[in-house]
């Protein structure tokens, strides 16, 4: 069972080129460990002959040649490797970074959206939506036959009527509704007696 307070790790994941510079940085430690060995320096500087006790001799030259011999076919091995030289997979990482920063620049995007959209007034208020006789729409909020009391958006659609109340909301001068001429029907309530004690 995963403990939720720990926190997650971080996996290195070495560049294919590092991984090739280490294989060819070992085979080349192992070169220079036997070159010494196969090839003897002459202790006289005006002489190319090495000494005799500076040779390797009997099956020790043998497994030292035998050992130089595989180290440079496998660096040979990792030069002729095409898939170790080509660019493709780093295009395809910056191809899979571009996308991902893509994603998340939409999915920001729909927050900014979302963010915006729970404050607008209709989302705040709730306005009432209706459909008036020339078949447009209205949303209104509070009492918009008394001016002062309410506030009132209009639009052909909902969305535009939404719109407009947002924007009634912010405006100085209503627009004011009036029951009588048949645009926005009230229910009317009246107040309950209370029974005496």
């Amino acid at each position: 069972m995963s403990n939720p307070n720990q926190r997650p790790q971080i996996v290195a994941c070495p560049a294919p080129e590092q991984v090739t510079e280490a294989h060819i940085d070992n085979c080349l430690s192992i070169v220079a460990t036997l070159l010494p060995l196969l090839m003897p320096l002459p202790r006289d500087p005006h002489t190319a002959v090495p000494e005799p006790s500076q040779r390797l001799d009997g099956e020790v030259a043998i497994a030292a040649e035998s050992t130089f011999i595989r180290v440079l076919s496998r660096i040979d091995t990792l030069l002729a490797d095409d898939t170790r030289w080509t660019l493709a997979p780093h295009k395809e990482l910056y191809d899979s970074i571009h996308k991902n920063y893509a994603q998340q620049f939409e999915f920001l995007k729909a927050q900014t959206v979302a963010s915006n959209a729970i404050s607008r007034p209709m989302f705040l208020m709730k306005p009432e939506l209706v459909q008036i006789q020339d078949r447009s729409f209205i949303a209104y909020w509070g009492d918009v036959s008394t001016p002062g009391c309410g506030l009132v958006g209009r639009g052909a659609t909902p969305a535009e009527a939404f719109t407009d109340f947002d924007n009634a909301y912010f405006r100085q001068d209503q627009i004011r509704i009036e029951p009588d001429k048949g645009q926005i029907s009230h229910p009317t309530t009246t107040p309950k007696a209370r029974k005496k004690k």
